[in-house]
Formats: C-alpha cells, structure tokens, sequence
C-alpha cells in the first residue's frame, strides 16, 4: 500500500546525505496515522475514546470472548490496538530495527498459526454481530460462525510488495518499510528480515537502495507537490509462479529537463540488466505536474500469473490477490457460493486484473467486469484464454452500474454478483442499484476491512427495508446474510479477507 508522509524537515536546504534529525519532527503524528492505514506498516494510531467506548460496548452487548491457547482477550479490536500500541513505544536503534520492523509487518508473526485464525474469526464474529444489532437487518441475518479458511502457504507467499524511501536510524537513505512512533519519530528499515517476503523482492529493494544512495539526484523524501525536492521514490515488485520479476519504480520529474531523465532511465536498465535478477519488466513511474506515465524500460509490458491452470496478464498497477495458493482455495470458495448457472451473468464489481470473471466464465453465459483502474489487461486476458463471454469496462462502479443495471434488465435472465471493493467500501449508489436489479439473486462481497464504516453501511444497506414512502415501482427486496466466512490471504499479519454471501 502507498503511503503519503508529510515533510519530516520544514528545512528544504538541508542535505539528504546528513542524518535527520527526528527529534525536531513536528509531523509525527500525521504520520503515524497514515502507517496505520498502510497494508504493511501497521503502526500505531491514537486511540480515541469514542473507539474505546464502542469496542467496550461491543464487547459486553455480544458476550464475545475467546479464549486461545491460554491467552484470552475480550475482542479482536482490542487485542490489535493492544499490539499496535506495543511497536511504537519502543524506541528503534540499529540493534533491534529489524526486531521493529518484522513486528511491524507481520504482526502476529510470533503467535502460533492456529490461534492466529482463532482471532481472525473472533474478528469476523465482531462484523456479524454488530450487524445483528442493528434493526434495520432484522430477520435478514441467517449465517453462522465459519472457521477461517487456513493458508496452505506462510512463508515467502507476498506476489507484490510495495517499498519505501526515507532515511534509517543512522541517517542513511533505505528502501524497506516505515518503523517508529510520535515521541522518537519514524525510520526506514530493510526487508531483510520479514519472512513473508520472497527473496527476489528483498533483492531488487536493496539493488535499488543502492543505486540511490550513488545517485546524483535527490530522493523524494517528502511525497509532498507542496515542496519541490527530490525525485526518486518508492518501488514496487512483483513476482509470478515462475520467479520472473516486474519493477516499477517512483519517479518525480519536478524541472528535470528531458535530456537528464533519459540519462537516468538508461542507468537504471543497466543497473537491473547487470544484476543476475530474473527481471522481465522494469517501469519507470514519472509524475510530472500530478500526473503519472508508466514507462516501459526494460523487457515485456506484462507478467503473466497462473492461478488454478488459468493464466492472466498483469501489469505493475494491476490488482491480483499478493497469495496465490489461498487465492485458489478462496476462489473454490466463490465458486460454491456464487450460485452460478450457464442461464446467468456474472456481475464482476472491482474487478482489477478480472480474476473472478476469468475464473467462473464456464460457469456462467457471460461475465461483465467493472473497475476504474486500466481493465485492458482483463480482456487482453480473457482473449488468450480464448473466453469469449467476457466484456470488460473502465470506470467508476458507480456511475457505470446504472446504464449496466439497465441493459440487463432489458437482456433478462438470471445474474450473480461480486463485490471486491477497497478497504472504503463502495459509493452507496452502487448497493442502490444493486438493489434495483430485481434479477440479482446472490451477492458475494469481499472485503479485508469489514470494520470500515462505509464498508459495515454497505452491507447494512443491502439488508434494510425500504424507506417508508417508497413509490411502488421502486421498492426492491433486501438481501439475507446467509454466509460470513474468514479467509486468511495474509498469514502473519493482522490482515485477512472476508467473504460475505448476500442471497434473495
């Protein structure tokens, strides 16, 4: 996940090559913030007292506690807020950064693996029955508890990681992940440490962490546009079943003259060439006044990822699930509940590289993906897989659906859903339309942050009844939570997808 930071140094003219020094930070506290939010960086937030009160609430309404192995906590939230608060109120030195930084990533690293899915399902258990609170699902909840699906992979599983750039404790440029907290300020430690994280991918950040530090020009410290310093950023790598390698890194053009940036995307392509690394595609990401142009320098356009016997094509801003393994045990899941039929379409919501419609497009008469980001790489997929029943579309979900909802309507049949937003969740029109397409029989929703507001009224708005003074030709039925299942894409993290599968 990427991470917008706030200058750590109000002072633009001070030197890169001297240590920072983090006591005169007066941005700590924004920044901490936005670690909390990051995929990887989970440091801590601070608690506010409406959360606790809630958390509080929560626990005594559902007379949830669980006990695991001979540790016993009331709530998920809680144990997290628990642990997140334990990193940054240590202080980071070079002795135990990598200690800080492998607590940091993999969170529940040191927890045995089945009481790391007991807590995942206690967080699951959460969602449910706050959901089950509320009047407006009142009779539509119907699911159980389900166990969360294990990983059959724990280590080394990440396909992607997302690197970035800031000075470590001793004042050096790094490329890895963001450790620290308010009172000492934030640091940048390697990867070298974090188990989770394929070889190559530590690689590539060191052979990159390098390169800047020889580097003539700056490195973007700031991620700022209000302050004009510094060019390089962060990077990102992916890696498929093969071992090939993708790379795209940051780069801010700022009033770097053309002639220079050629210069240094030709140092770069040596740089990767001369490595020994199995690097198939190097992209050089330039912004330049806010916009960003992915530059091909080096090899194919594409990596190509298989998953189930299926292959697909993914380029370096393409979503695909990071777990290859779980992600085919999470798609024998799907396939179950999607209640699939060669008389149905596939409504395929967020569809990223369109793993979903890719995968079910033998199940069904035809598959419609959705999403805002480049959707050229699903179809140029769909082709090489020979599907001929899948169309992809680029936009907003929510101000394509409406035109979509309509045609289906007029087309007719049956049609299945799934809904694999952002952690946010989705516009609430989208669950409008959703509701309005009468031929919508199953919904399946997919979310790593079920706790999210937006995301939690998604789910409660499909379950509400309509509002009193509906006009007959717009009431909708509600939908029924039959299902609520964990599934633990992210080992060792206190990350973990969850299924919802929403039925009328």
């Amino acid at each position: 996940a990427r991470v917008t930071i706030k200058p750590l140094v109000e002072d633009g003219n001070m030197r890169q090559s001297k240590p920072v020094d983090r006591n005169v930070n007066i941005k700590k506290i924004e920044l901490e913030k936005q670690f909390v939010r990051s995929e990887l960086a989970a440091v801590s937030d601070n608690i506010r007292s409406d959360d606790t009160r809630e958390v509080s609430e929560e626990a005594t309404e559902t007379g949830l506690e669980e006990e695991v192995g001979k540790k016993s906590y009331r709530t998920y939230t809680m144990e997290m807020k628990k642990l997140k608060l334990d990193i940054p109120s240590q202080v980071v030195t070079v002795a135990n950064q990598f200690e800080m930084v492998t607590k940091a990533v993999t969170m529940l690293h040191h927890l045995p693996y089945k009481q790391q899915l007991a807590m995942k399902q206690v967080k699951n258990k959460e969602v449910v029955a706050r959901l089950k609170r509320q009047k407006q699902a009142a009779g539509q909840m119907n699911c159980t508890p389900s166990p969360t699906l294990s990983s059959p992979v724990l280590e080394q599983y990440r396909t992607r990681d997302q690197f970035s750039v800031m000075t470590n404790i001793q004042g050096k440029l790094t490329v890895g992940f963001y450790v620290g907290g308010k009172r000492d300020g934030v640091v940048c430690v390697e990867p070298s440490s974090i188990g989770i994280i394929r070889d190559t991918h530590k690689e590539v950040a060191a052979l990159y962490q390098q390169f800047i530090r020889e580097s003539a020009l700056d490195t973007n410290l700031f991620f700022g546009e209000s302050v004009d310093q510094g060019h390089w950023g962060g990077v990102m790598v992916r890696s498929n079943h093969k071992g090939e390698v993708m790379v795209s890194i940051e780069f801010n053009q700022r009033k770097l003259e053309e002639k220079e940036l050629e210069e240094e995307k030709q140092k770069l392509v040596e740089m990767f060439t001369g490595s020994g690394l199995p690097i198939v595609s190097l992209y050089l990401a330039v912004m330049n006044h806010k916009k960003v142009s992915n530059c091909l320098l080096l090899g194919e356009e594409t990596i190509t990822e298989v998953i189930n016997g299926v292959p697909m094509l993914l380029g370096p801003d393409t979503f695909c699930q990071g777990n290859i393994a779980q992600t085919e045990r999470m798609l024998g899941l799907l396939g179950r509940k999607v209640n699939s039929s060669k008389s149905k379409t596939l409504l395929d919501l967020c569809c990223g590289g369109g793993l979903y419609s890719l995968h079910m497009a033998n199940r069904f008469r035809g598959c419609v993906g959705v999403d805002m980001v480049d959707t050229s790489f699903a179809t140029r997929s769909a082709e090489m897989n020979e599907l001929s029943n899948c169309n992809f579309m680029r936009g907003r979900v929510e101000v394509v659906l409406p035109q979509l909802v309509e045609d289906m309507k007029m087309m007719g049949g049956g049609v299945s859903a799934i809904l694999n937003p952002g952690r946010s969740g989705v516009h609430y029109r989208v669950i409008q339309e959703l509701r309005r397409l009468h031929l919508l029989d199953t919904l399946v929703y997919v979310s790593c942050q079920p706790e999210d507001r937006k995301v939690f009224y998604n789910m409660l708005d499909l379950m509400a009844p309509d509002k009193k003074g509906t006009p007959a030709k717009m009431m909708t039925t509600p939908f029924s939570l039959v299902d609520a299942i964990p599934v633990d894409m992210f080992p060792n993290t206190h990350h973990c997808e969850h299924v919802f599968v929403f039925r009328r």
